[in-house]
């Protein structure tokens, strides 16, 4: 199972356990600007968004634009971290769903290394833009 992601901004490359993941350079500048903005806060502007992605065409870029990046990054995260999901089963324990359909069960947190990846994915997942 994949367990740490490295996001290199000078070479602009990311990686999940040594393992390259492909991201074209507008997929790249989506995925620096989510991890740069504050994890605080749920909802991002949408403009400010578009503005550092697509720079000088921003103003022919529509919310269905970026909600394409963000499904086609979330979908190359998921190919190469070999998650799904983590979910809170009802008896409280943490479980880890993996890509074959295995599952890995923990009483409590799951060690920090299988959250990393899975946090990025969510939070890609989750992230609302405010129109």
């Amino acid at each position: 199972m994949k367990s740490y992601i490295v996001i290199n901004s000078v070479g602009r490359t990311v990686e999940v356990e040594d393992e390259v993941v492909k991201l074209t350079p507008k997929e790249f500048l989506m995925l620096e600007v989510i991890l740069n903005f504050s994890h605080d806060k749920d909802t991002m502007d949408l403009e400010h968004l578009i503005q550092y992605v697509w720079m000088d065409r921003y103003r022919s870029i529509t919310a269905n634009n970026v909600s394409q990046l963000f499904s086609r990054v979330r979908k190359k995260l998921y190919n190469v971290s070999g998650y799904l999901d983590l979910k809170r089963m009802p008896n409280g324990m943490i479980c880890a769903i993996i890509k074959d359909g295995t599952e890995i069960l923990w009483n409590e947190k799951p060690p920090k290394r299988y959250l990393l990846i899975t946090h990025i994915y969510n939070y890609l997942k989750n992230l609302q833009i405010k129109l």
